[in-house]
């Protein structure tokens, strides 16, 4: 869930997603229900509106101890991604300092793949990350005045991991 109010006349629109990605319309209408039921306040105007799905093909390249080149380190290093992914708040990640806005930040998918190997005892000498076959940030989409808002969504649903053993 994501709250933006729009700039001209106080409108509240709150976009809503869950671990798949965007909200089907039925759950958006009993979202909206409960806002107008009791979180909207007189002269107020608020409505509930689904988050758009922005699919994004993931693959990444580790650089990992030979030993560890293998299907179980590749499934771990791909679960990793997912459970980044679905983490992944609505419209990205902002940086405080104001430097970006609405992004899926490259260093974000390697440090989801650098604390797993961590937490397996894995050394991992480098990744490599591209997003839409890019090396760099992905940038979302959030617009109060269209009222769209996107989630990251990986697709395909696997991310594409390669091991290079070193």
């Amino acid at each position: 869930m994501k709250r933006f109010t729009h700039p001209s006349d106080g409108s509240v629109f709150v976009f809503i997603a869950n671990a798949v990605g965007g909200s089907s319309p039925a759950d958006v209408g009993v979202v909206d229900d409960v806002i107008q039921a009791f979180s909207t306040p007189d002269a107020v105007t608020s409505e509930a509106i689904a988050a758009t799905n922005r699919n994004v093909a993931c693959a990444v390249t580790v650089w990992c101890a030979s030993a560890s080149v293998n299907d179980t380190t590749r499934a771990l290093f791909q679960s990793a991604i997912q459970a980044y992914f679905t983490a992944l708040p609505i419209g990205g990640v902002d940086d405080p300092q104001g430097s970006y806005a609405a992004i899926v930040p490259l260093e974000g998918v390697a440090g989801a793949v650098f604390d797993a190997a961590v937490v397996a005892g894995i050394y991992v000498q480098n990744a490599a990350v591209t997003l839409d076959g890019k090396p760099v940030d992905l940038q979302l989409v959030v617009n109060v005045l269209l009222e769209v808002a996107e989630v990251a969504v990986l697709a395909p649903a696997v991310p594409t991991v390669n091991l290079v053993g070193v």
